[in-house]
């Protein structure tokens, strides 16, 4: 089963993302990838279609969510404020590729795990408040 995590627009075309694990690598290495895998090197997504200057755009987006998400990945602790404002900008990186939903990608599917986790103990907290009074 398929699930949306955005409403979708009547008679909207729906794709896959063909390689979902390599969000942080190269236009280059994804075009490898397709090579290998599927037997084309490029689909019609808007990055595989873009000019060469979009494209370039897009690796260096790539190349910053890369870098931020490495840097969760080694320590639980250090500056709270710092690692939001990284999420953040991950998030936004995301949205100037056409991301709607989350990417699979190591670190960042960490926190968010932790997110839901801890949104999850929340409302649990506050429902067992609200049935006590």
């Amino acid at each position: 089963e398929v699930y949306s995590v955005t409403d979708i627009p009547q008679s909207s075309e729906l794709s896959i993302e063909y390689l979902p694990g390599l969000i942080t690598s190269s236009a280059a290495e994804r075009r490898q990838q397709l090579r290998t895998h599927f037997g084309f090197d490029a689909c019609l997504c808007p990055v595989c279609s873009a000019s060469p200057d979009d494209v370039a755009r897009s690796d260096a987006r790539r190349r910053e969510i890369k870098a931020i998400s490495q840097s969760f990945r080694y320590g639980g602790g250090g500056d709270r404020k710092a690692k939001l404002a990284g999420l953040q900008r991950i998030q936004d990186l995301l949205t100037e590729e056409g991301y709607k939903g989350l990417p699979d990608f190591g670190a960042y599917r960490k926190y968010r795990t932790r997110s839901l986790f801890l949104k999850v103990m929340l409302t649990s907290r506050v429902f067992a408040q609200e049935t006590r009074t």
